[in-house]
């Protein structure tokens, strides 16, 4: 039911209240001769105290006409409200919907890249300490060297396993320019990071992994992103 067909309705049985008062109220007139109505004198004492007299004044017998006339309404006003309820609903439901797909998608995302970031790291750890031998670790760091492009190859083959081809390889470039040191040292110099004695070694290592997990990281959640 519209707004427009809800208020027909209303104003039809509006109407209807009218004619019935209005016949109570003309079958208590005494009709003249000549077809005029009068009302007799202890009628309008009546009418009269009714017009000053307001709803919650009445007599609970006095009420009930009132309450039998809006209960007429309430049905027209339930299939209205109903009708809007259930569209209110179908609308919530909808959007609720469109939420839920969204924390699931969302969901899926992060469950992706979370999985691409772990085997990621695991086979991150394995190349760089386990198939990396001396000669990579000595002069890996030279980009012009064989071994750098050796050893991000190793890396390169490794993440194919779990990267699409496009992003395992710029993983692979840019864990080649990591290896050069220059981002490291470059930071290190800035954020005037310890440079020299025991912990220099630490802090230039685990520096090191930090960055390369950290590109796995940015790259799991942009191949997640995008899938």
């Amino acid at each position: 039911m519209t707004q427009e067909e809800l208020i027909e309705q209303l104003a039809e049985k509006e109407h209807e209240h009218w004619r019935f008062w209005m016949t109570l109220f003309l079958n208590r007139l005494e009709q003249q001769p000549d077809g005029s109505l009068i009302i007799p004198s202890e009628r309008v004492e009546v009418y009269r105290k009714l017009t000053q007299t307001f709803y919650k004044e009445l007599q609970e017998r006095d009420k009930k006409p009132y309450l039998n006339a809006v209960g007429e309404l309430l049905p027209i006003i339930g299939k209205y409200v109903g009708g809007k309820l259930w569209r209110n609903n179908e609308s919530l439901a909808e959007t609720l919907a469109r939420q839920l797909k969204k924390e699931i998608d969302v969901f899926t995302i992060g469950l992706h890249a979370t999985s691409l970031l772990l085997w990621g790291i695991v086979l991150h750890l394995f190349i760089d300490w386990i198939l990396q031998n001396d000669w990579q670790a000595q002069n890996k760091s030279d980009i012009l060297h064989p071994a750098a492009y050796v050893h991000s190859g190793l890396h390169l083959l490794g993440l194919l396993l779990v990267f699409p081809a496009w992003m395992a390889g710029i993983i692979a470039i840019i864990h080649l320019l990591i290896d050069t040191r220059v981002p490291l040292q470059f930071w290190r110099k800035i954020y005037r990071q310890t440079t020299t004695g025991d912990v220099a070694l630490h802090v230039a290592m685990w520096g090191d992994q930090v960055l390369h997990i950290s590109v796995l990281a940015v790259a799991a959640l942009l191949v997640a992103g995008l899938k």
